[in-house]
């Protein structure tokens, strides 16, 4: 029994971030990542596997902190008024998340330290580019409607 709270008290901390002041209104805003942790967990990670990679070992399976923290970054965007009545949002979200789980690897902390802009920037911008591929294709669905030679 005891056991099962600790484990619904550590969900519960991990699904609500910490509250802050908003530097542009002065409200209390909470986050639903906290950028420091998030960095701090991805360069971590990616320490381990570099020295994996020098010993020939595979690289380690991410850690689930990271894997939710990609998760609340895709959901929260996915949310957002620019991408919220789009039929395929669920396919959106998908190629943001595979994207994210590719970019990890990628984040140098020499080069920047904000590894949750360096996610949300990714997931941003897999997402634009399943709307670009659905309107080509969408427009060569038309087309072909349109061609009289076409049958």
């Amino acid at each position: 029994m005891t056991e099962h709270n600790n484990l619904e008290t550590q969900i519960s901390d991990t699904t609500v971030g910490k509250t802050r002041k908003s530097a542009a209104s002065g409200k209390d805003v909470v986050d639903y990542v906290d950028k420091r942790e998030l960095e701090i967990a991805i360069n971590e990670y990616n320490s381990k596997n570099k020295e994996r990679e020098t010993q020939g070992l595979p690289r380690l399976p991410m850690t689930q902190y990271i894997g939710d923290s990609i998760l609340k970054i895709v959901n929260g965007l996915g949310s957002r008024y620019n991408f919220r009545n789009y039929s395929y949002l669920d396919e959106m979200k998908s190629d943001a998340i595979v994207g994210c789980v590719y970019a990890v690897h990628k984040f140098d902390s020499n080069v920047s330290s904000n590894s949750y802009g360096f996610l949300n920037f990714f997931a941003l911008r897999k997402m634009f580019n399943r709307i670009k591929i659905k309107k080509q294709k969408q427009k060569t669905e038309v087309d072909m409607m349109n061609d009289p030679s076409f049958e």
